[in-house]
């Protein structure tokens, strides 16, 4: 007789940095340890993972130098590691998901190993260094400026807030591609922005590299593509909006987890933005930035650079009000390449209807209110007519769209374009689709394993997948290009398939995937 009792997800059990360089004799061992999670372990515990994780990479290092250890498999847990820089490790543990049943009196715990997918794994410990270095840099120069206390300070100060923004329980092969969202536009469009850009930038030689956004979706960006991809996420997962007021506070803690000075603010009222420049309600992360101006914008206020209500737009980044001679300030610090071969700028975001610019600005006109005040009275208007035409075109192709009934992900490695139906939009958190038109975990599963299989193909490759719920999944990859389509037809045969596939192509890539 058997009988479930529970059932618990997979959570993260720890997450370490070490330098093995460091620490080298009995007595300093522990200085080898940078950071840990969490951190009311006993240091003797901590020391232990870390030596076991040490003597496993030395092991692997024998049968294989260049690649050492990478994931661990263990009954209850699975280990992933990465050296992202000469002699920096970090090395993530996650506790398995199992069911824990009554058997024959016994308790009995079933773990469910093929529910945690090692790829998957790798790419999100990749993404969390990726997160701290854009905030941070890296870890070497952090070393070599500051010292190692520092580092470990620059450490504890962003893990443990990302960490807990992350969900590893419902992690899937979305995650694990971390692609870029493009609009396409058409070309009078496209160069209107690129116009656009080109003339703040000439306007204001402060400005040393632009972005544009619409809608969560990338336009333009004047940064290296590995940069712009980091940038992207935290755009669309934190700066990005939402419309419930009720995310404030985690909107607060999430910017400031990510690197931003933000101080407390009190809760805002409701108010809508056409009291404050814009149509609709004001959202969560416009109303953390720029609570002050706001309530001065929906009272009438606004003064003589517009404030937060003016024509236009208002800044998520940048000055909480525009109005106030002393106004706090925040623009984090971000180490991106810039197009002159230096590292490191300051993000100023301006927000206006659906279009986010993102301007990357050094120098001391950083702290200048009057610099803020120029640039929004220079944008605002033109930024509200090119948001007008591109939201004017969205639409029209939105119209002119059907549901294609299969869902489908696309991933180009060479421009990181990613493409999907399997939510309605680039945000995990906001824009998930009902329930009937999820894709179901087994079914990602499935396509996590068809991707890490394309990984380890050369050349062009195609695959045809029945499941046991009698779904069909197609992966196909092409010059660096891949497509995985889901379609759920029982009675369906394999020419009915292909037919399908042949209408998704032309219908929803035009050109863009070669098939046949």
């Amino acid at each position: 007789h058997t009988h479930t009792h529970t059932a618990m997800s997979c959570e993260l059990k720890n997450l370490f940095v070490y330098n093995p360089t460091f620490g080298t004799s009995e007595e300093t061992e522990e200085e080898k340890l940078l950071f840990f999670y969490p951190s009311d372990v006993p240091l003797e515990s901590k020391m232990n993972t870390i030596g076991l994780s040490e003597a496993l990479i030395k092991y692997t290092q024998t049968f294989s130098p260049d690649q050492p250890c990478e994931v661990l498999h263990t009954q209850k847990t699975r280990q992933v590691f990465l050296n992202p820089e000469p002699d920096f490790w970090l090395s993530m543990t996650l506790n398995l998901p199992y069911h824990k049943k009554n058997k024959d009196g016994k308790v009995v715990f079933e773990y469910q190993e093929e529910d945690v997918q090692d790829g998957v794994l790798q790419s999100m410990l990749r993404q969390i260094y990726e997160m701290y270095k854009l905030f941070h840099g890296c870890m070497a120069s952090v070393l070599d400026d500051f010292g190692r206390l520092v580092l470990m300070q620059r450490l504890e100060s962003f893990f443990p807030k990302h960490l807990q923004s992350m969900d590893f329980a419902n992690a899937d092969i979305l995650d694990s591609l971390y692609g870029i969202h493009f609009l396409p536009l058409d070309k009078q469009t496209y160069l209107r922005v690129q116009c656009f850009l080109n003339q703040c930038v000439d306007s204001f030689p402060q400005i040393q590299a632009t972005a544009f956004l619409h809608n969560d979706h990338l336009v333009w960006s004047g940064l290296e593509q590995d940069d712009m991809r980091v940038l992207y996420k935290h755009i669309v997962n934190t700066l990005s909006t939402d419309s419930s007021a009720t995310v404030l506070s985690t909107q607060v803690s999430m910017i400031s987890s990510s690197g931003f000075d933000l101080k407390p603010l009190s809760p805002v009222s409701s108010f809508t933005a056409g009291q404050a420049g814009g149509g609709g309600t004001v959202t969560a992360a416009a109303a953390t930035a720029t609570t002050v101006a706001a309530a001065a914008a929906a009272a009438g206020g606004g003064g003589a650079g517009g404030g937060l209500g003016g024509v236009g737009g208002y800044y998520l980044t940048g000055p909480e009000d525009l109005d106030d001679d002393d106004s706090a300030i925040n623009a984090p610090k971000l180490f991106v390449r810039l197009p002159d071969g230096s590292v490191g700028a300051h993000l100023i975001a301006y927000k206006c209807e659906n279009s986010l610019c993102c301007f990357f600005v050094n120098g001391p006109s950083l702290m200048n209110l009057a610099f803020y005040r120029n640039l929004h009275d220079y944008i605002s208007r033109e930024l509200r007519h090119v948001d007008a035409i591109i939201s004017e075109q969205s639409k029209q192709k939105a119209a002119g769209g059907s549901d294609m009934g299969c869902r489908f992900v696309y991933f180009n490695h060479m421009n990181l374009a990613q493409k999907s139906s399997f939510t309605n939009g680039p945000s995990r958190r906001t824009a998930l689709l009902t329930p009937a038109a999820q894709v179901p975990p087994e079914i990602l599963r499935h396509i996590s394993d068809l991707h890490a299989d394309f990984e380890r193909t050369e050349g062009d490759c195609e695959t045809y997948v029945k499941t046991s719920s009698d779904c069909w999944i197609v992966a196909r990859k092409s010059e660096q290009r891949e497509l995985f389509v889901v379609i759920n037809q029982k009675s369906a045969n394999l020419i009915d398939i292909n037919d399908e596939m042949k209408k998704l192509s032309s219908q929803v890539f035009g050109n863009i995937f070669f098939v046949d």
